[in-house]
């Protein structure tokens, strides 16, 4: 078994050249992976190959979906003997440590879908970034 979740009561998605059981897709809900002009933001989907939990360390400097500790991780992996570092392009998101241990599933992110067209220099965009770079701020100070 390569993840030790089971995928066989989710919804089946066909897309064109994207196909077989070792597939799944995810649907962005927040701002973690915004950082930098190839962010990803909510709405986009992202589609994963399944990685058998003995081959981890093949994600290192991979965008990967990793479940564990009952969270599910959308992020780029570092790999480090039975730890893995799964860090966000958002400046404001620390990043996470686990151990090999606690992952319970993972997927290599192989396909991207763009909800929308991003240009990165839009006045929403501008705005975004400079509300996110001040909350990352605020995290910051002892209050």
């Amino acid at each position: 078994i390569a993840n030790n979740i089971s995928n066989e009561e989710l919804p089946t998605v066909k897309l064109p050249h994207v196909s077989g059981k070792d597939k799944m897709a995810f649907v962005i809900d927040d701002l973690t992976m915004s950082g930098g002009s190839n962010g990803f933001f909510p709405k986009d989907t992202i589609i994963g190959v399944t990685v058998p939990l003995t081959e981890l360390a093949t994600l290192a400097g991979e965008l990967s979906v990793i479940v564990a500790n009952n969270q599910i991780y959308f992020r780029k992996l570092t790999y480090n003997n039975n730890t893995v570092m799964l860090t966000a392009n958002h400046p404001g998101v620390e990043p996470v440590l686990i151990s090999t241990g606690d992952i319970k599933a993972a997927w290599r992110v192989i396909h991207v879908f763009r909800y929308t067209m991003h240009s990165g220099d839009s006045a929403l965009e501008q705005r975004l970034q400079q509300m996110e770079n001040t909350i990352a701020s605020l995290r910051q100070k002892p209050w």
